[in-house]
């Protein structure tokens, strides 16, 4: 299979000074204001996160998603994952730790519908019908879809 480091484009946008208590890299040159805008409500949320702890998210905004246009103001993030280091290595959490992780620290999670077992038809009508769907938490078009195993399985 694929490498899960590879699975994601990342790149850190901040990180805090334990010693100071704050924020660096929110500020620098080439920062963009509309990621700040996304992360400002969740930075003391993802200061708290356990040693070792990595959160992933994206952010979406008016000015940065194309279905985000016609909602004035909006600015949010949508965590997909979480990696836990152990021993220097990170590892990729499986996504039913992600949700519970996204409950316990109160970060909004991507939508997701869980399903039992797929079955290759019905996904496909799903996807099919959701090209009119909108997001639940706000009236704009989805974007795209991930399908990913839910339980404890390394696919």
């Amino acid at each position: 299979g694929t490498d899960p480091s590879q699975r994601y484009g990342l790149r850190l946008l901040a990180w805090c000074d334990e010693e100071k208590g704050t924020w660096c890299g929110l500020d620098f040159i080439e920062a963009d204001e509309r990621f700040f805008e996304a992360l400002k409500p969740y930075l003391a949320k993802i200061a708290a996160l356990e040693d070792g702890l990595c959160v992933y998210f994206e952010a979406v905004h008016t000015d940065i998603n194309a279905n985000f246009k016609q909602l004035p103001g909006f600015a949010d993030i949508r965590v997909f994952d979480f990696s836990r280091s152990a021993g220097g290595s990170g590892k990729f959490l499986p996504f039913s730790e992600t949700i519970e992780l996204a409950k316990r620290y109160d970060l909004p999670l991507v939508g997701y519908d869980y399903r039992e077992k797929l079955c290759p038809e019905e996904i496909w009508s799903d996807l099919s019908a959701a090209q009119t769907r909108h997001y639940a938490t706000a009236a704009a078009l989805l974007e795209g879809f991930v399908v990913r195993e839910a339980g404890p399985g390394g696919r």
